[in-house]
């Protein structure tokens, strides 16, 4: 159906956060039913210190510059009404819609959708098994974050052109005077360092990069920049309570169990500090035949916590009784170690461990073999810089089926790191529990976590703080057997694979995964800050696809409709439904698990019974909540 649009672009001339009101720029386009322009339509658009006047042109566009703080914005035309009769508008980073009907056109119901999740408590449909006991918490040294980003000194990578054989690239580089210090040849790239290196200055450095570029067959050169895993501070509490499962009911984990716990079928490869191979309720989900170091250090075994805690958070052995739970309670695990014992890896091994769980490694005599490639590859880590060479192992990966998850940063700031940023991989942010003063509210994004994603999603990362708070931290499995609490972006990031673990499981194909973990999503606010949300695992094992619109009655749980619409989600468009005359409800539902009946877990809105005069236009904006019993929708 097509409707009237009113979308606000932003052209942001200031920055982010506090200080003077900048002005921004608005615009948009005005157009009937029938997706035809409105021209002559006045855009009144008030504020406190912005009154303005503009008007649509012949094919219904319009723009406003030098807009203000919070402005409402009103469409006039004489003849004309327009649903919603207002918005408000923010910022410049806000959209609106509209749609426009010619006076004396009645009988249609326009509906403007929202929902209102309680948080962090969902209602359980089901679910059973341990939710887990205390436990010990390790003490651990405060983990580097937002270090300036630097690189390995030296080192560079050349990608070379892919027609020539290896034996012809390494020839050129070593002519060149450059020693060849390992290579993937799956993308045609070389870590290469200069024979008798003994140079330190950047003014050096950045003369062997334009040497390199000068070099038969070389395509690019980049320096082999360093990653960071983020997380961020561990407490040292030595117990903690029940309480820690607040980042799993955050994202609706308890009713995605009642439908799925997962599949040893689905494979994750965890590319972290390698793992604890050892500890009681992680070491039964690991793959440790065909678990492989990058770091150079020769072992799998993690002694700093980090990759223990990412893999607990993704696949702890579930309702055992013992430790943690894990997203999923079955799942396969492969633990590919990118950092050394001193929390370094480089952009170069943070490539070969791409390319290795993707099993694009295997035609490669000097590489090691991956028989079976990863479903789902976990990065909780990261560096700014972007990499030719990185982007190329992500996109054949992606290409090769994996679906590939990285953390956006720890640096507050309005910048998506790599490799979240490449536009293959899914992007997390972190959110806070929403514990403010006793009190359980809409989660917020963790002041840490960068931002400035439309594709980001969200997922509990916890903010740290005072050690006895409980609901600061993202509990997980830790070294040497313990269960420990971090906070950060790498926190926030194993949720969101885990529950693409779990859809999986649930037969959702891989091509459909990322666009369900998007649309079902539930949002929290700007999507410049929020992106499309926090993940929500009970709607995305069930694929939800749509709202229910209906004019009808309800007895129970039951339904009769008279006229009724499905509004795919997101659901953020004014929609527009055909009335029928009579004494009628109107119901808004989206059936999660499609049992046709309004049942626990579903969202629900209605009226009272009301009548729909022939003629009568009805603007509707029902605030849609999560169902706790059929009898009290």
């Amino acid at each position: 159906m097509a409707a009237l649009l009113i979308v606000l672009s932003v052209l942001a001339t200031g920055c982010f956060g506090g200080g003077t009101v900048r002005p921004y720029s608005i615009s948009g386009r005005v157009a009937d039913l029938s997706n035809e322009g409105v021209p002559s339509v006045q855009i009144v658009i008030e504020g406190p210190q912005t009154p303005a006047r503009t008007e649509t042109g012949a094919d219904g566009s319009w723009r406003a510059d030098g807009v203000k703080g919070r402005v409402t914005v009103t469409p006039q035309k004489d003849g004309w009404s327009f649903y919603p009769p207002t918005r408000q508008v923010s910022s410049a980073r806000s959209s609106v819609d509209f749609t426009a009907v010619p006076q004396g056109t009645g009988g249609l119901l326009f509906v403007d959708l929202s929902f209102e999740h309680a948080f962090p408590q969902a209602v359980e449909q089901g679910a059973s098994g341990s939710r887990g006991a205390s436990f010990p918490v390790g003490a651990k040294e405060e983990l580097a974050d937002g270090a300036a980003e630097v690189h390995t000194s030296g080192e560079f990578v050349v990608m070379m052109d892919p027609n020539l054989s290896r034996a012809e690239r390494e020839r050129i580089l070593a002519e060149a005077g450059y020693e060849v210090l390992d290579t993937l040849d799956v993308i045609a790239a070389h870590l290469v360092q200069p024979r008798n290196w003994a140079l330190s200055t950047a003014a050096e450095e950045e003369h062997q990069l334009t040497a390199l570029n000068q070099v038969t067959g070389v395509l690019s050169v980049e320096h082999n920049y360093i990653c960071v895993p983020e997380d961020l501070l561990l407490p040292n509490d030595p117990f903690y309570s029940t309480h820690q499962w607040w980042h799993y009911d955050l994202i609706r984990l308890p009713q995605a169990w009642a439908v799925t716990t997962g599949s040893r079928q689905v494979r994750i490869a965890v590319l972290d500090t390698g793992v604890d191979t050892d500890h009681p309720d992680l070491a039964a989900q690991l793959d440790l035949e065909h678990a492989r170091d990058f770091s150079g250090e020769g072992t799998i075994e993690d002694v700093d916590g980090h990759g223990t805690h990412v893999a607990g958070t993704i696949g702890a052995v579930t309702n055992n009784g013992i430790s943690a739970a894990g997203v999923m309670w079955d799942v396969d695990i492969l633990p590919v170690r990118v950092f050394d014992s001193s929390r370094r890896t480089t952009t170069w091994k943070v490539a070969n461990g791409i390319l290795y769980a993707a099993g694009l490694l295997n035609d490669q005599p000097d590489k090691p073999n991956n028989p079976r490639p990863a479903d789902v590859i976990n990065m909780s880590l990261s560096g700014v810089e972007y990499t030719e060479h990185q982007h190329a192992a992500v996109q054949r990966a992606y290409a090769a089926g994996a679906i590939l998850v990285a953390s956006a940063g720890n640096d507050g700031k309005p910048q998506i790191r790599y490799p979240a940023g490449f536009p293959e991989v899914i992007a997390v942010g972190a959110v806070d529990s929403g514990w403010v003063s006793g009190t359980w509210r809409t989660p917020r994004r963790a002041p840490y976590s960068n931002y400035g994603y439309p594709n980001l999603v969200m997922a509990p990362g916890g903010t740290g703080g005072q050690r006895e708070m409980v609901y600061n931290w993202v509990w997980s499995t830790d070294i040497l057997g313990r269960t420990s609490g971090l906070y950060g972006t790498s926190m926030a990031t194993p949720h969101v694979a885990g529950v693409i673990g779990l859809m999986l499981a649930n037969g959702i194909p891989k091509s459909e995964v990322r666009d369900i973990l998007e649309r079902t999503a539930m949002k929290l606010g700007d999507f410049t800050e929020y992106g499309h949300g926090l993940i929500n695992a009970y709607w995305a094992v069930q694929a939800v696809e749509n709202v229910r619109i209906m004019q009808g009655l309800r007895s129970g749980s039951q339904f009769t409709a008279v006229s009724e619409m499905d509004i795919p989600l997101p659901a953020q468009d004014t929609k527009v439904l055909n009335l029928t005359e009579g004494t009628w409800q109107l119901m808004a539902w989206v059936d999660v698990n499609r049992s046709g009946e309004l049942d626990a877990g579903d969202y629900y809105a209605e009226t009272d019974p009301q009548h729909f005069a022939p003629d009568t236009n009805v603007y509707w904006t029902p605030k849609l909540k999560e169902v706790t019993s059929a009898k009290t929708p």
